[in-house]
């Protein structure tokens, strides 16, 4: 165990420590493109392969050397996951390619990534932030008058595909969940009225671990080897709540 220990703490200092690099010595390290720096004055270019900054490009082939930015999905998401994952990311590149240079939605007069609202009068060197302010009465709410006169406001074309492709999501994952796993999810919501009242009863209960109710085949691999260590006490989890909703509030 000592060593273990030791293990993570070796680890935790490494990556400690690195990562004061990329995000105070060398911010360039957030997102390194080598097709960006020999050919720094085309916007396709740029659109396409950089990304080191917010809404600079899709960072195709960029090298990442910030933790924050890399993460650690990789090392316990199964293989197929993250192959949907990145065929996702090839998808998300050619949609919005695709719709940018085939001027969908007049994709062209607007930025290539963007989360603003722009104004109809923008053009492909002026984008116009569209004032939201001049269309509402002084009590805040919509005034057509006013509307008719400012135009209505335009989303950048790929975050207008964003939203639609987000919303199918979310409706396709409900769908496949009802078809698929419906048994599984009627079996959380199956409540047992008696254990209801035995929790209330004797709270505690509801911290202490219970047996595994499957087959140690069923487990999750990653579960079963966990079982091996005792259950940290419920006011870890508290403490952590606690500190994280200061520290949020401080910051």
């Amino acid at each position: 165990m000592k060593k273990k220990f030791n293990f993570f703490w070796i680890i935790f200092s490494i990556v400690a420590v690195w990562e004061l690099f990329p995000q105070y010595v060398m911010p360039i390290l957030v997102g390194v493109s080598v097709i960006c720096l020999a050919q720094r004055n085309s916007l396709v270019v740029t659109n396409l392969f950089g990304g080191a900054a917010g809404n600079e490009g899709l960072g195709l082939l960029s090298l990442c050397f910030d933790w924050q930015y890399v993460g650690t999905s990789c090392f316990y998401l199964p293989l197929q996951t993250l192959t949907n994952g990145f065929i996702g990311y090839l998808g998300c590149i050619g949609l919005f390619l695709g719709m940018y240079y085939g001027n969908v939605w007049d994709a062209l007069k607007f930025p290539f990534l963007s989360q603003q609202l722009f104004s109809a009068n923008s053009s492909s060197t002026l984008f116009e932030i569209y004032n939201q302010s001049a269309i509402l009465d002084s009590n805040f709410e919509l005034d057509r008058n006013a509307l008719e006169v400012q135009g209505l406001p335009f989303f950048s074309a790929t975050n207008g595909a964003y939203l639609l492709t987000t919303n199918l999501g979310i409706t396709a994952t409900i769908t496949h969940i009802i078809l698929w796993n419906r048994d599984a999810v009627s079996s959380a919501f199956a409540f047992d009225f008696k254990s209801i009242f035995t929790y209330l009863k004797h709270p505690r209960l509801l911290w202490e671990r219970k047996p595994a109710t499957v087959s140690e085949a069923e487990l999750d691999p990653h579960y079963r080897m966990m079982l091996a260590y005792k259950e940290v006490p419920a006011w870890w989890y508290v403490l952590i709540l606690v500190t994280s909703i200061i520290t949020g509030i401080a910051c």
